[in-house]
């Protein structure tokens, strides 16, 4: 790998990428793997600082520093000539990016190995205007079928065909955000029950392990649908299309290195025309969720700084609010029955989204889909 940092930015930047020259002006080609994998934040912030000088494109360099979720820091991209193959450099990145994330078998179900397959794919029609994605009871599809929008909803609930796990699932998944317009909009309710801190004491999440205790399966199937829902946040931002993940504010899943890698990619590259990660907060229990409900909305999505939330009054006279009473017989340590009361919170009550703030999610869509259609975001 050369550095040549004589005559123009254009020549630096190719002698650094070593470009062949019917693809320097689209790619970039990572040479050399140890080089990449021992420097790879030197070598990133190298990149972005030449590209930013050369005043490339950025949403260019977003593609092709995709392959962080390859497993490796970087990995070694040879270049394709797209004349020969017809794909466009997106396309290509979104073709390496599952190549490298994903198993053989998963990508060879999902029929990539043929580019003309995969081609015909990734340029199948384009018809939804949202995604409800882990949906639960889909609210938010429903509120979108209300103002006229073409949502599909995705969760293992409704069907085998549905989990993400498997490879007919991620196929499935695949196939289902490849056909959401520019600028829609996806929401992400990614299953909480493994990051919350109530589920601390077996998952073994901390901040200084944030995998937890990876011998369970659960945890490692949930680390490993976490892999996958970033790869298809990643294949929704090369896409242009807005997204948003939601958990609670005080879960693990934010702490955790696949999306910490993620959102330093996208906060580094410049997002979607220029939009990059934001967090934003709401009180579920101000829509009318049975409890108060503190959460985080993350991702590329300008349209929800138009919800406001306040924490509800019963909340800050710190009462708790309960759905019925349900008691039991205990045995006590004397041999005698003594019946216990407890306030029982249904869960499934509390983990669907209220309607309210669902009817307002649609209206960003909505909204998201006109302004980007008229270049005000």
């Amino acid at each position: 790998m050369h550095v040549c940092i004589e005559g123009s930015k254009q020549h630096s930047l190719r002698n650094l990428c070593g470009a062949p020259p019917h693809l320097r002006a689209q790619t970039f080609v990572l040479v050399s793997l140890a080089v990449a994998s021992v420097c790879s934040d030197w070598f990133c912030s190298c990149i972005v600082t030449l590209v930013r000088m050369c005043r490339f494109n950025m949403h260019g360099l977003l593609v092709k520093l995709a392959l962080l979720f390859s497993g490796l820091f970087f990995s070694v991209c040879f270049g394709v000539d797209t004349e020969s193959t017809g794909l466009t450099p997106i396309e290509d990145t979104i073709i390496s990016l599952v190549r490298n994330a994903v198993s053989p078998d998963v990508f060879q179900e999902l029929g990539w190995n043929d580019l003309d397959v995969a081609s015909q794919q990734l340029r199948q029609p384009r018809y939804r205007d949202a995604a409800d994605l882990f949906s639960g009871f889909g609210n938010f599809s429903l509120s979108c079928s209300e103002q006229r929008l073409r949502c599909i909803a995705l969760d293992s609930e409704f069907s085998p065909q549905h989990d993400l796990l498997t490879t007919c699932g991620f196929v499935f998944w695949i196939n289902a955000i490849l056909s959401i317009i520019p600028f829609g909009f996806a929401v992400v309710g990614i299953p909480c029950n493994t990051y919350g801190w109530l589920s601390r004491g077996h998952s073994g999440r901390r901040k200084d392990n944030p995998l937890g205790n990876t011998d369970r399966r659960d945890i490692a199937d949930a680390n490993r649908l976490l892999k996958r829902v970033c790869l298809l946040l990643l294949v929704l931002t090369l896409r242009s299309v807005y997204w948003v993940l939601e958990n609670p504010l005080n879960s693990m899943l934010w702490a955790q290195p696949d999306f910490l890698r993620l959102r330093a990619l996208l906060k580094r590259t410049g997002g979607i025309r220029g939009q990059r990660p934001t967090r934003h907060f709401l009180w579920l229990g101000w829509f009318g969720c049975p409890l108060a409900k503190p959460t985080a909305f993350e991702g590329i999505a300008p349209g929800m700084r138009f919800i406001k939330s306040k924490k509800p009054e019963w909340a800050m006279r710190k009462q708790t609010q309960t759905i019925g009473w349900y008691s039991w017989m205990q045995r006590q340590p004397d041999g005698t029955m003594k019946r216990r009361f407890m306030g029982k919170k249904n869960l499934r009550v509390v983990s669907r989204y209220p309607k309210p703030l669902t009817d307002k999610l649609g209206h960003v869509a909505r909204w998201q889909k006109a302004a980007a259609a008229h270049r005000i975001i």
